[in-house]
């Protein structure tokens, strides 16, 4: 178990979006009994035998995460994004994002 790992950083190591249908997960829904509200979900749920690893938790949006509930992604027709799979996602927190490095204030 890697206790380092928490909610917000799989968040921003995900994009604030779903992992599972690719919608945005505002943070100001952080909390939030809000469908598009961020959860951090177990892919391999820790009750069937999952890991609390980086490569077994990402990013779901609240309505994803309750239906998928303790049931691994293909028992619910579920899959994870292409671009999200865990092969392109880093294991470690992100880097800052250039504008905040060089100061410019230009969105990204």
């Amino acid at each position: 178990m890697d206790r380092d790992i928490t909610p917000k950083k799989v968040f921003v190591r995900d994009g604030w979006r779903c992992q599972l249908c690719g919608r945005r997960t505002p943070s100001r829904l952080t909390g939030t009994t809000d469908p598009r509200a961020p959860r951090m979900d177990h892919i391999v749920p820790i009750a069937v035998g999952g890991t609390h690893t980086w490569d077994n938790v990402h990013c779901a949006c609240n309505r994803c995460n309750a239906k998928k509930r303790k049931r691994p992604l293909g028992q619910m027709g579920l899959a994870i994004q292409p671009d999200t799979a865990p092969a392109n996602r880093s294991k470690k927190r992100p880097e800052r994002p250039a504008h905040i490095e060089t100061g410019s204030g230009a969105a990204v």
